[in-house]
């Protein structure tokens, strides 16, 4: 039986979230509509006509059709979690994708994290269990079909509990680029430190309590409701329904008389359905500009309020302050008095706070940035914020663009010179070419022909031009952000990054990497919290002659 485990980080299984609505769609439907009627305000509907609309109008809707049902609205972007589906699996590996346990001190024992394996893989078939393998060489990919991994929490050899593990290929890198433990990585069995990866598989395979069967989750991370898609127990993410917290979004669209498909919006944001969607999907210009850089006509909609201590802070200090609040936090300080709006949302003050977020690890807008590590990412951002910045202006043309028209009376005096006609090369005899093969010296005496032997020794003389290699596309220097230029619409472009969905499925990714921040500060300093299930110091792993990864410590010629 198969089951869908999820991403360590991110709580999504591999490649999407959610697709339909759930099993119970019609007990759904009644709790829905009688939670909305029972909320103060009257509404001119039912609690059967609500149910009924629920389930012909809005359940029936299958998720990949909602683009084609409403206008202008997509959800296709929480279907596909992009990054070519890869995800990076981590642990000990041999041909049959797991290794064996070590059963020879009266208990299951599991490799340590000395020198695990990071692979990048994909076409997962559920339960942890991928079927390709996957390299990257100067921008081009090439799959291994005949490579299978098992990241499964069951050993390839019975149902002991597994250490390899997995997790979505972009929330690896966002985890390299955004934890920040100051500690030095701790030293492995072998007397060295420990890399990355193998920091990581220990933290998931020693916690006090083990990840969730047939989810792979740890149970001290909260995934802020991905794991509620699961659908009454069951072992497939696949309930949209499950992670719904309220009625406040359908509400509000019943209220503007809303009684067909166009309600889906308003369920997918009662549902937080913008956990799903894929966090690089940087928001676009909604029409053409140019766009205010700078707009400060909500100034006076803000009632004068007395002046705080903060108001009072030299410029100099206002950034720095502001680095280290939520992007929302700015707005919300901003909205305070008069004077803190034009200086906090002034330009000058925002390029000063989200350059200097760029390079502080404990900034929180430091996730508002795209990673350089990810380039397609990098290039995505570029694109979409380039849709922000003003209309250019024509360059002007160039020598080489300049067509200059032809002067049709100098052409009618053109007067051919009596050089060669057409026909005189056309009776031109083969002795007359073979002559021309001599050519005359300075005393005037003619000089051999050269011969087919002394071609073959000039040739041999001859080196070949080097073509040249193009470059490598995946080193190729990465475009400088339009979100830096004098042009750019900074505070405009900041309030559409808070209502974006992928920018708020980005932020939640960030705010789950900082709870990594504490995990892999309590592992440097104070270890593994259980250490019964590890290996013994100085138990090596290695193929025996069937290919199966097994130990090869003092006990094994006892199995």
């Amino acid at each position: 039986m198969g089951s869908d485990q999820v991403c360590l980080l991110c709580g999504i299984r591999e490649p999407c979230g959610p697709t339909w609505w759930g099993s119970e769609q019609r007990r759904a439907a009644e709790e829905i509509a009688q939670e909305i009627l029972n909320l103060p305000g009257s509404l001119d509907i039912s609690a059967d006509e609500l149910t009924s609309i629920l389930q012909a109008k809005v359940f029936a809707v299958e998720l990949g059709s909602v683009d084609t049902v409403i206008p202008n609205y997509t959800v296709r972007e929480a279907v596909d979690y992009g990054c070519d589906h890869d995800s990076i699996a981590i642990g000990h590996f041999d041909r049959s994708g797991g290794y064996q346990l070590c059963r020879h001190h009266g208990r299951s024992l599991h490799p340590s994290g000395d020198g695990v394996e990071v692979r990048r893989v994909r076409s997962s078939v559920g339960g942890g269990l991928f079927g390709e393998s996957v390299k990257i060489e100067r921008g081009e990919r090439i799959v291994d079909r005949n490579k299978t991994t098992d990241c499964g929490l069951w050993a390839q050899d019975s149902w002991a509990y597994s250490c390899n593990l997995w997790i979505h290929a972009a929330c690896w890198t966002y985890l390299l680029e955004w934890l920040d433990c100051p500690l030095p990585p701790r030293d492995g069995r072998n007397g060295r430190p420990l890399d990355f990866a193998g920091e990581f598989y220990e933290i998931a395979s020693t916690r006090q309590d083990r990840r969730l069967s047939w989810r792979g989750s740890l149970p001290c991370i909260n995934y802020g409701g991905t794991l509620k898609a699961f659908d009454e127990g069951d072992q497939y993410q696949d309930c949209i329904l499950g992670p719904r917290r309220g009625v406040k979004h359908l509400r509000r669209a019943l209220k503007e008389g809303l009684r067909d498909e166009r309600l889906i919006p308003a369920v997918l944001k009662d549902c937080r359905f913008w956990m799903f969607v894929r966090p690089d999907l940087w928001p676009r210009a909604p029409l053409p500009g140019p766009y205010d850089p700078n707009p400060i006509a909500a100034v006076s909609n803000i009632a004068p309020q007395p002046q705080a201590a903060i108001c009072r802070l030299p410029n100099e200090l206002l950034p720095e302050l502001l680095e280290h609040v939520q992007l929302a936090d700015v707005f919300s300080l901003a909205s305070t008095c008069k004077d803190l709006y034009t200086r906090v949302l002034d330009r000058t003050t925002l390029v000063f706070t989200v350059r200097h977020a760029m390079a502080n690890l404990s900034s929180p807008l430091l996730w508002i940035m795209p990673v350089a590590s990810l380039r397609e990412e990098w290039l995505a951002a570029c694109e979409a914020m380039e849709t922000w910045m003003p209309p250019q202006p024509p360059r002007p043309p160039t020598f080489a663009g300049v067509e200059f028209p032809e002067d049709d009376e100098e052409d009618e005096e053109y007067v051919p010179s009596d050089s060669f006609e057409e026909s005189d090369l056309s009776s031109t005899t083969d002795e007359e070419f073979a002559s021309e093969r001599y050519s005359e010296d300075e005393d005037g005496s003619l000089e051999e022909p050269v011969t087919d032997d002394e071609d073959e020794g000039l040739k041999g003389n001859l080196t070949d031009v080097p073509v040249p290699i193009p470059p490598n596309p995946t080193t190729l220097p990465l475009p400088a952000l339009p979100l830096f230029d004098p042009m750019f619409p900074l505070l405009t472009f900041l309030r559409a990054y808070r209502h974006s969905d992928s920018m708020r499925s980005r932020r939640r990714r960030w705010e789950l990497v900082k709870q990594w921040d504490v995990l892999f500060a309590n592992y440097r300093r104070d270890g593994w919290e259980r250490d019964e299930d590890m290996c013994l110091p100085g138990t090596t792993w290695a193929l025996d002659a069937k290919g199966n990864l097994r130990c090869q410590c003092s006990e094994h010629g006892k199995l």
